[in-house]
C-alpha cells in the first residue's frame, strides 16, 4: 500500500481519496478522519461514501477538508494508510486599516487579513515594489507590517499579495504623512569678520511637506545668488532641507542682519543672527513703510560696518 497521499480540490468540486490493498483473503476497508479522535464514515455526512476501497465526496466543503485513515483487514492482519484532502477555497484579502494617516515619528501599522485556504506565501509591496525588512519597517507576522518614525517618503500604497500555486491575490492601503510646521535643527550664530574672509551661514530645517527655505538682509531685502554669494538648498537623505548662504570674499557692505525663514503649508520658523563686517559704519536708506492701526509693527535698523556702540531710534528730526 501507498503509505501516504494528498489531493487537492477546489470546493464544489468532486474528489476521491484511494485505498487499494491486495491479500487473501479479499481485504475489507474501513475509512476515518483525523479530528482530535477517529471519526468512522458514517459520521462524515451524507454528501460523502465509500466505493470499496475509494472514499468518494460528491462536492467538496471547507469541513472535508483534512487527514484521513484508511484501515485495510483480514483474518491475517491488517494495515493502514493516511491520506491528506485539501480543500481550496477562493482567496479574499483586505488590509486594515483601509487608509492611514500620521504625523512624521509616529509608527504606522497595517494588518492583512485573509479569508480562504490555503495560503501559500505572503509579500509586501510599497507603490509595486518588493517591501523587505529594514530597520524602520518590519513584519511581527507574515501578514502584519509595521513601519516605525514614518517620514514623508514612506507615503504611498501598501499592498499585501497572498500567493497560491501560480494564483495571487492582492489587497491595499494608502499611508499618509500629515503635514507637519517647519521645526529649526540648525542655525547660524553671530560673526564677526574681516573683509576679504569666506563666510558660511547654515540653516537645517525639518518639516512636512518638505519646507522652503527664504534668506533676508534685515529682514526687508532678499538674498539670492549674485556674484560673490551662493544661496544652496537641498534635501537630505533623512528628509531635512539644508541651505547655505555662503559669501566668497566678505565685503563690509554684506554686513547686517541676516533673516533664513523656513516655511510650508503648515507654517513657519524664523531664525536671524548678525553679520559683522569690520569696516565703516553705514545706514542702508529706507523707503515707507506701511502698518496697520492697532497691529504691531516692527523694523531692524539696516546698518552696516564693526565695530559700533549702541543704536538709537529718532523719529522725525527729533
Amino acid at each position: 500500500m501507498r503509505r501516504s497521499s494528498r489531493v487537492q480540490v477546489p470546493v464544489g468540486q468532486k474528489a476521491t481519496l484511494s485505498c487499494l490493498a491486495q491479500g487473501h483473503p479479499v481485504p475489507t476497508y474501513r475509512w476515518h478522519k483525523v479530528a482530535g479522535e477517529l471519526r468512522s464514515l458514517p459520521e462524515l455526512g451524507s454528501s460523502v461514501r465509500q466505493e470499496g476501497g475509494v472514499l468518494v465526496f460528491h462536492k467538496v466543503v471547507s469541513a472535508d477538508g483534512g487527514t484521513y485513515i484508511c484501515e485495510v483487514s483480514n483474518s491475517v492482519g491488517q494495515d493502514k494508510v493516511e491520506a491528506e484532502l485539501i480543500v481550496e477555497e477562493p482567496i479574499r484579502v483586505s488590509i486594515f486599516p483601509a487608509e492611514l494617516q500620521l504625523d512624521v515619528g509616529k509608527t504606522a501599522n497595517f494588518n492583512c487579513s485573509i479569508h480562504g485556504t490555503p495560503v501559500g506565501s505572503v509579500t509586501w509591496k510599497k507603490d509595486m515594489r518588493l517591501l523587505s525588512a529594514n530597520q524602520r519597517a518590519m513584519f511581527p507576522t507574515p501578514t502584519s507590517l509595521q513601519v516605525r518614525q514614518v517620514k514623508r517618503q514612506d507615503s504611498g500604497i501598501y499592498q499585501c499579495f497572498v500567493n497560491r500555486d501560480e494564483f495571487s491575490v492582492q489587497a491595499s492601503a494608502r499611508l499618509i504623512i500629515g503635514d507637519l510646521a517647519p521645526k529649526l535643527k540648525m542655525t547660524f550664530p553671530e560673526k564677526i569678520i574681516r573683509p576679504g574672509s569666506y563666510v558660511s551661514l547654515v540653516c537645517v530645517t525639518s518639516g512636512n511637506p518638505a519646507p522652503q527655505i527664504k534668506w533676508y538682509l534685515d529682514g526687508i531685502w532678499p538674498v539670492s545668488t549674485r556674484p560673490g554669494t551662493l544661496v544652496s538648498t537641498y534635501l537630505s537623505s533623512t528628509g531635512d532641507v539644508i541651505s547655505y548662504l555662503n559669501f566668497t570674499s566678505v565685503d563690509v557692505s554684506d554686513s547686517g542682519l541676516y533673516h533664513c525663514e523656513a516655511f510650508n503649508e503648515a507654517g513657519s520658523a524664523k531664525h536671524s543672527k548678525r553679520l559683522n563686517v569690520f569696516g565703516q559704519l553705514f545706514i542702508r536708506p529706507l523707503n515707507n513703510l506701511t502698518a496697520l492701526a492697532d497691529s504691531t509693527f516692527s523694523v531692524n535698523c539696516p546698518f552696516g560696518g564693526f565695530p559700533f556702540d549702541k543704536i538709537s531710534w529718532k523719529r522725525g528730526m527729533h
